[in-house]
């Protein structure tokens, strides 16, 4: 008669720095896992100084090239308005390389710096959620020009400064693959505890072996992690 089949589930924690969750496996196991690298934490904040960086920058030379685009302007002789014929020329040139260079700048220091710090984001999601928050960023700009107060007026300039940056990071967090990392090691269990504190819900090792014929054992890591 054969026996019936044995699961196993051990709690005991793992450390993680082991070689593999395979080194610790009975012989006659057959291992599956993944590794987790989410973008969270202090990467966030790296790549946020990167996107900040990357926003001026961006519209320090978007602003340039846009006003050497608006060409030189000569006031005519025989000008009488009140503010001259080359009143706001190149404004509207210089905004719009500004605004595109700032976007540009933003998506690339966050996809740069998130890249650096080994992740696996979308570039072009990234250029995406930062064009939304250059687009946004216009709607709290020019509301701060209808409020009379000046601390109200700069906290929306800032906010409408911050949005690209702040898409680009949103963007590029939801487009991270958080299994392409192949230089950590984790414990292989389902609840796997990092070496920065993090509890994360991860693809367990499970263990299959046959001690004796007719019977078969499933090990099933529930909790591991860095000691």
């Amino acid at each position: 008669m054969l026996r019936p089949l044995s699961l196993i589930a051990l709690a005991a924690l793992v450390p993680a720095l082991a070689a593999t969750p395979a080194a610790a496996a009975p012989s006659g196991t057959v291992v599956a896992s993944a590794r987790a690298n989410h973008f969270d934490g202090d990467d966030v904040a790296v790549s946020a100084l990167g996107g900040i960086a990357g926003l001026g920058f961006g519209l320090l030379v978007g602003g340039a090239v846009g006003e050497a685009a608006a060409g030189s302007c000569v006031e005519r002789d025989d000008d009488t308005s009140l503010f001259g014929d080359c009143f706001l020329h190149g404004v509207g040139e210089t905004v719009l390389g500004a605004s595109i260079g700032g976007t540009l700048g933003a998506a690339g220091g966050v996809y740069m710096v998130g890249e650096l710090t080994g992740h696996d984001g979308s570039f072009a999601a990234t250029l995406g959620g930062s064009s939304l928050g250059t687009l946004a960023g216009f709607g709290f700009i020019a509301l701060a020009g209808d409020v009379d107060d000046d601390v109200q007026s700069g906290i929306l300039t800032g906010l409408g400064l911050a949005l690209p940056v702040a898409g680009a990071l949103v963007a590029y967090g939801l487009s991270n693959d958080p299994h392409d990392d192949d230089t950590g090691v984790t414990s292989g269990a389902l609840l796997d505890l990092s070496r920065d504190g993090h509890l994360r819900l991860a693809v367990p090792a499970v263990g299959l072996s046959l001690p004796r014929e007719g019977e078969v054992v499933v090990a099933l890591p529930l909790l591991g992690g860095a000691i």
